[in-house]
This record gives structure tokens, sequence and C-alpha cells, in this order.
């Protein structure tokens, strides 16, 4: 640890970001919360290790800030001729292969201490001969014969493929060193992270927006391309990484308390456990313009146009408040490509609901040339972490309507610990006549739009500043070194 910190202090701090599918190629929470971080630590260096899944060549979609001295790629489905490894021995293949198996038997309860034993071979040695060996074919083998003896096995065979690949390339990949690593999910990135912490002796702090698991077994549940045997084990899968990660991080931060909660269900050590909000550069949003008239009423959506965003939610929600308001319109402003059969679906339903002239998809643009023609937010996604556009829309003085996910009824509602009042409502997933009611309720009473402009202003102040986050994880990096 000595010379650790010697070369933290000779040659200033190198954070590796750990990202999987998201900054900088992808707009949207996670992504702009990474942008952020970077742009206003500007004292720290930062190594993005951005995960894909599959090469392929991207636009950026930032401006890389000049504190990023590097980014490296790798992707999940990659054959990539890794730098050589150790070979293992017939007795390390054997403890291996031993372990494997007590996993396989016990998976369904999360008992990851089983890896301690085998650290050193699975992040030192080429694990690739192994899985062509009798021993897995015959652990595989037996596996399928207990659990699925019905179903066809060539599928299984590939189904178990599919799972072993991305994995055998997060243990094999040897990352850029770095003082400190950082990654944004347990998953895959949580993988590389404890591998970079392993390899170069250094601590690994998780960050989690939303749930990873929760969010993929949400997923997997709603997938048609994997048959229903195989979700369970897929589902299982992720939640034991997520422990695994949960096990070896030093520090786990989360942006809201209610988050704590899953991260506990899968043995997170209370003592690891950190709440660091978002924040925003409020006085970018304070500036703007406020709307005071209502005719039309304007409701906007920011956000990428998904199916986790749940615009067709939002496209419901307008027959209804159009139906009650003559003068309305709907604004959905984010970029549209990245599901494009979704974007499509939802254009046809703008048309069955006789919309055209109501709903408009405005694509990528600047929101704070969108924010002053805005009466209100409408957020209707099916799974959240802490959204910055609530955080933002409060800043520039709208109230919000938005689903009861993730920590948007903190944002919007606050804390237990203070009494600032509500900026807007709560309603269920899914629910889009609570949705209408609410925003028709917006536009028929002034007072409580006004009010709800107030105390979100006042709570954004108070309490989500970009620079108190700054803070948060400067003296996080520095206290884990």
């Amino acid at each position: 640890m000595g010379n650790f910190q010697k070369r933290v202090v000779n040659l200033g701090l190198r954070v590796g970001l750990i990202l999987e599918g998201t900054y900088p190629y992808v707009t949207g929470g996670v992504s702009g919360w990474t942008q952020s971080l970077m742009s206003k630590m500007k004292e720290v260096e930062f190594t993005i290790i951005h995960i894909g899944a599959k090469p392929e060549k991207r636009e950026l979609r930032y401006q890389i800030p000049d504190n990023v001295k590097e980014i490296y790629e790798f992707s999940l489905q990659s054959i990539t001729p890794w730098k050589k490894k150790k070979k293992l021995n017939l007795e390390e293949k054997k403890q291996f292969l031993n372990t494997l198996t007590d996993i396989f038997s016990i998976a369904r309860y999360h008992r990851v201490e089983k890896l301690d034993a085998i650290r050193e071979i699975l992040f030192e040695y080429d694990l690739r001969p192994i899985i062509q060996s009798r021993g897995f074919w015959q652990l595989l083998t037996s596996f399928y014969k207990k659990s699925l003896p019905t179903r066809s096995f060539t599928s299984y065979y590939w189904n178990l493929q599919g799972i072993i690949q991305p994995i055998l390339n997060c243990l094999m990949v040897t990352i850029p060193e770095c003082d400190v690593y950082h990654t944004v999910t347990t998953g895959y990135a949580g993988i590389v992270g404890i591998s970079g912490a392993y390899h170069h002796n250094a601590p690994l702090i998780l960050t989690e927006h939303g749930i990873y698991h929760r969010e993929r077994e949400r997923e997997i549940i709603a997938a048609s391309w994997l048959e229903e045997v195989y979700k369970p084990i897929w589902i299982n899968l992720f939640k034991f990484i997520s422990r695994y990660v949960y096990k070896q991080s030093t520090i786990i931060t989360t942006l809201f308390e209610n988050n704590q909660i899953f991260q506990t269900e899968l043995g997170c050590e209370t003592t690891k456990m950190r709440v660091i909000p978002n924040g925003i550069d409020v006085n970018r949003f304070m500036e703007l313009p406020r709307r005071d008239e209502k005719d039309p009423f304007v409701v906007g959506m920011v956000g990428r146009v998904v199916s986790i965003k749940d615009i067709k939610m939002a496209l419901r929600c307008a027959r209804l408040v159009k139906d009650a308001i003559n003068e309305f319109e709907l604004l959905i402003i984010g970029p549209t490509e990245e599901e494009e059969v979704y974007f499509e679906e939802c254009q046809k339903l703008v048309e069955v609901f006789d919309l055209e002239e109501t709903v408009h998809f405005t694509g990528r643009q600047n929101v704070l040339d969108y924010y002053p023609k805005m009466n209100a937010l409408l957020l209707t996604s099916v799974s959240e972490g802490q959204p910055l556009v609530i955080l933002e829309a409060m800043a520039a003085g709208l109230p919000v309507v938005s689903t009861n996910v993730g920590g948007c009824s903190e944002l919007i509602f606050g804390s237990k610990d203070e009494r600032i009042g509500s900026a807007g409502f709560i309603v269920p997933p899914k629910d889009y006549e609570s949705a209408a009611k609410f925003l028709i309720r917006l536009y028929e009473n002034d007072e409580i739009r006004f009010q709800f402009r107030k105390n979100g202003e006042k709570r954004v102040q108070e309490k989500y500043l970009t620079s108190q986050m700054i803070e948060r994880y400067h003296n996080l990096y520095k206290e884990v070194l």
C-alpha cells in the first residue's frame, strides 16, 4: 500500500471509469453523469474503459474532456488474442472445476464466497482451455440432465456458450493501470472492475444509478427471443455477479436510499454503503425564462425514444389530456434512432389516436431551448435511477408528473428530513389515466402549478448541486486511497 500511495502523490490521481454500453456513444442519465463528473473534476485524470456488445465503429455523442487521458475499449462478443496468461496445471484445473460444480449446484443462493479460493486462477490464468476440457463438458452435461433433460441439448449448449463467452472475455482482459477503479454497474463492468483492482492493487468503487440485476431481470422476463426455461438461469447469473461485485468493492454508492434495500438483499455490507445524489449546474436552468401562460398547455418529455421510457404510456395519456384541454401539445425531446422499431410503433400510435397535430417528436435537441416553452415535465419510464431530467426541470421552474420508479418520488416529494413540499405528482408505472388527471389538474389550478415551481427550485438549490456531488466523489477517491 505504501508504494501505491507514493505513486498517487507523485503522478496525480488516475481514475478508471468502467462503463457498459453507455458513455461516450449513448446519451442518457449515466452518460450525462459521467460527462459532468469528469468535466468538473479537472484536477483528476480519467481513463474511460468502455465495454460494448460487439466490435463496431460508433459516433461519439460527447465532447471528451481534456482530463480524459485514454479511452480503452473491448467487446463482450469479440474473439480477441488476449495478452498471454499463465497455464493451468492439473491441480488448478481440478480446483477450478470443483468450484464451478459447487456454484452450479447453489447458484440460486448466490454463494460467491466459493470464488475467493480461486481468485488467482480467475484473473491470472488462461481459462479458455478449461471450457474445452472433458471435465467442463461433464459439468455441463450433468447440469443439463438434472435441470433440463426434456429440452434440446443443442439449444442448451448454445445458451451456455452465450453465458460463458462474455464472462470469459471480462476475466481475460487486462485494462489500463489506474489508481482507483470506478464501475457504474455491477454486471460485466463489475467483473472488469474486480479484475483491474486485482491486477493493479487498486481499490474499486461501485456506483449504481439503477440496480443492475433488477433491470436485467426485467429485460429477461420480457424477452421474446429467450425460451422461458432459460430465463431463471440468466436471472440467477446476474444476481450472482452483483453479489460478487458487492463483496469485492471497497465502497458502494447509490443515488437514493431505497436502492440500498435491493443491495442488502444480495448481501451488500451496510458499512460499505453511501448515498451520493446526482447534481446539476443549477444556474444554467434558473436563468431560463419561465412560461406563465398556459394556452397552449405544453408538456415535455426529455429522453430517448426507447421502450424503457414507455413513450406509449405518454401517448395514451396525451389522448386523454387532449380530450380535456383543446390547446394542448406534447413535445418528445430526444433521439429516436436507438430502437427504430419502437419509434415506428409510437408513430403509428400517434396516428391511431389522431394526435398528429398534438404530439411532436423533436429528435435530439438542446433542452435549454425547450424548457422555457414548457408548462410541465412528464416522465413515464418503467425503470430509472435518479433522473437528471427531473432535477433540470425543477431548476427550470417546471412541475413534474412522473411514474414511481427509482428515486423519482424522493426528488418530487422530498426526503424524510426536509419540509419543502411537493414539486409535482407521482403515479404508478403504466397508469396513463392518473398521469392525465394530474396534468389536467396542473392546467386548471395555477396556484398548485406555481407552488410546485417554487418548491422544486428550492429543493434543487439546497440538495442537488453539481458542486456538492463532485466534492463527495472527490473526497471518496481520496478516502479509498
